[in-house]
């Protein structure tokens, strides 16, 4: 069996066509969660609707020097990704089908590169067979060899199929940022060949392909910030195999290859400068009841967490539990400051974490003198993690996604020590071999199952509510999708559920929203002032708005004279620059370089917002920059509308109320309007509103 599967050529077409096998339900699954702000709403990546190269070359340049990102990923910055994205929707539009190919070929590239890296590692560190009395046969002593030569096919299948990976894979959006980590581990491959070339210009040419991959792969996907530290690594542990243990040795090693490596720093140090300092981009978030001391202990416990996760990969989640009221995903509302306040390095599981923390960094060293690519898979784990390990504040405590890369440590580290075990106790082979078989058959098959779980957006959250029940964005969450479908009473449900957690102003808001839809005044008033809180002034806002609402229904009696006034119009001066005639009986809410005006009877809303921009930049440049946030985009494009030299007009489904935004432009003036449900009998009001718009642009 193991000579049948050392043939290179047998390894690479079963690693494939297990990993496909493991991955092939997922062309049944529909967009989930966070794809369609990417592919649907994000105008500046849609490439099939601009006009000319010109254009595209200006959607580009734009990608590069500003943040490239839906308002809701504000803090993110991935250009290279952004361009992969752009070219994508080009080609695969708004069918899932296309997207999740692309998924499982970088997966699969991923995982053939893990082969080929592992397989450097392996050669690099020339593993020798130690034998002893067991091995006391040239039979033995082959077998052992045979076993050297599939270490890479073992390690790559182990990753390739390895279930915490489908958040990666599976979750469309993820394997953009995958792809960031396909340019790192080919940059790292390159690098090990440019080692051991002895042709001159072959090697140069295999280095500088690989710095020029790891700058590729910096500006892609913030995860491969660490691969300058992976190669110093590399150079402390596999590369040093042959020194002797000495201080003056190792100083030797880094002082002949530093000049390699330095280019990588330089590259880092470009993206960071480019980053941090030319765009001011800063960190997405804040550390957790704004302690750095705080967040480091709570990162501990997601350390060990991504470790028994790789170990036992069964409860798998997009929003782990890390502590008692502490979820993955951060949502300041739904974040337990009681519990994070109880915390200290004395804490009974913070100590525990910090022992096995400290005890894998102490084995790493120990590992040193004997078994140095076991040092080098401790190193690799660690180091990758650092990006995600909240040194800057970031959204997320952990997500699975994140130790994409920093599996390859613990698979690497699981397969040698079985190498290791094997060889101890040869007699028991068949016994390992079927353990062996039975841990990838299992591993395949809950890949499987768990890419069930991605079906679509809804099937995503309602698996988390089976898993925790409590979990309050979980249950926001679910409520909002809900709301959307226009499945109310569950709406209301999964609302009520998160306010178990606490007093939230945007779930107040959004129940009173429901039930003043519902005409249910006394409970939507209650609702809306629970959800008056200064600290979140969009709420509260918003909020008040819908109280003046409440009290205006309740003033107003459907009487001949209130009646009679739907036919008079009057003017508006907005900012002093903008003038309109509105219908005299519409409530009037007046807000900074705004107005909202709503019928008499709440059914129909209109708000008004003065803006602006540069003579020089373009109607369409300024288009481009404009967060789509009244929910589902569903079409755009020009409008014919008086008195105004340009206009156009975005469609937008939010819980399922058709909403128009406008922008009309007037020189550097831009009047940008809002106005639902777009099916009202009252858009013919609106519309006399929308032609006798004036703007003063001078």
């Amino acid at each position: 069996m193991l000579k049948f599967f050392s043939s290179k050529k047998i390894q690479i077409l079963t690693i494939v066509a297990l990993t496909t096998l493991a991955y092939s339900n997922i062309f049944a699954n529909d967009f989930a969660i966070d794809d369609g702000d990417f592919i649907f709403n994000w105008p500046l990546i849609k490439v099939g609707e601009v006009e000319g190269v010109g254009e595209i070359g200006e959607r580009i340049g734009r990608i590069f020097t500003v943040e490239p990102v839906p308002e809701d990923h504000a803090g993110v910055y991935r250009p290279v990704k952004a361009l992969a994205m752009m070219a994508a929707v080009a080609i695969f539009g708004s069918k899932p089908f296309g997207y999740h190919l692309f998924s499982i070929g970088i997966h699969i590239i991923n995982t053939l590169l893990i082969y080929l890296v592992a397989h450097s590692l392996i050669r690099s560190y020339s593993l020798k067979i130690r034998l002893n009395s067991r091995m006391k046969t040239n039979d033995m002593r082959m077998e052992a060899n045979e076993l050297i030569r599939i270490l890479p096919f073992l390690t790559a299948l182990l990753f390739g199929l390895h279930p915490i990976h489908t958040e990666a894979v599976t979750f469309i959006l993820a394997s953009f940022d995958t792809l960031g980590l396909t340019f790192y581990l080919a940059s790292f491959w390159l690098w090990l060949k440019s080692k051991v070339s002895k042709v001159s210009r072959e090697s140069r040419g295999l280095f500088w392909g690989s710095v020029g991959l790891a700058v590729l792969a910096f500006f892609t996907y913030e995860l491969t910030l660490t691969l300058p530290l992976v190669l110093v690594l590399y150079e402390l542990t596999v590369n040093g195999s042959r020194l002797m243990v000495n201080r003056v040795r190792i100083h030797e090693l880094l002082t002949i290859n530093y000049k390699r490596i330095l280019p990588y720093f330089m590259g880092l140090g470009f993206y960071l400068v480019w980053r941090f300092f030319i765009l001011d981009l800063g960190a997405r978030g804040e550390y957790l009841v704004g302690s750095f001391y705080k967040t480091a202990l709570v990162m501990t416990q997601a350390m060990v967490k991504y470790l028994w996760l790789l170990i036992w990969p069964v409860n798998l989640s997009i929003d782990h539990q890390i502590l008692p009221g502490i979820y993955a995903v951060i949502y300041k509302a739904f974040v337990s400051t009681k519990t994070l306040e109880s915390l200290s390095i004395l804490t009974p599981g913070i100590l525990v974490n910090l022992a096995i923390l400290i005890g894998l960094a102490v084995g790493a060293v120990v590992c040193w003198k004997r078994w140095r690519i076991i040092s080098f898979a401790v190193g690799w784990f660690f180091i990758t993690l650092l990006p995600v390990a909240f040194i800057l504040p970031q959204s997320a405590v952990m997500s699975e996604r994140y130790v994409y890369l920093a599996s390859f440590g613990f698979v690497l580290a699981v397969s040698y020590f079985s190498y290791l075990g094997y060889l101890r106790f040869l007699s028991w082979r068949g016994i390992m071999l079927v353990i062996f078989v039975a841990f990838v058959v299992g591993y395949a098959a809950r890949t499987y199952a768990r890419n069930l779980d991605w079906k679509d957006t809804l099937t995503v959250w309602e698996k988390l509510a089976k898993q925790a029940p409590n979990n309050p964005v979980t249950n926001y969450t679910l409520a909002k999708i809900y709301a959307e479908k226009g499945n109310i009473d569950s709406a209301i449900f999964y609302f009520e559920k998160a306010l178990g957690w606490g007093e939230i102003p945007e779930v107040n808001y959004r129940l009173g929203k429901i039930y003043f839809g519902q005409g249910k005044l006394g409970l939507a008033e209650a609702y809306f002032a629970k959800a008056l809180d200064e600290n979140t002034p969009r709420y509260y806002f918003a909020a008040r708005r819908e109280l003046a609402k409440i009290e205006y229904v309740k003033s107003q009696s459907q009487s001949e004279e209130s009646k009679s006034q739907s036919d008079k119009w009057v003017k508006y001066n907005l900012e002093k620059r903008v003038t309109f005639e509105y219908p005299e009986s519409w409530m009037v809410t007046k807000f900074e370089k705004g107005v909202a005006f709503d019928a008499l009877d709440v059914s129909f809303s209109v708000e008004i917002f003065v803006d602006g921009k540069d003579r020089k930049e373009s109607f369409e440049s300024y288009l481009a920059r404009q967060p789509d946030h009244f929910g589902k985009l569903v079409g755009k494009g020009p409008a014919r509308v008086p008195n105004v030299e340009e206009a156009y007009v975005k469609v937008f489904k939010d819980d399922e109320v058709d909403k128009l935004e406008f922008f009309l432009s007037q020189n550097e003036v831009v009047l940008k309007i809002l106005v639902y449900p777009a099916n009202s009998p009252k858009m013919q009001e609106f519309d006399k509103l929308l032609g006798s718009i004036r703007i003063d642009a001078d």
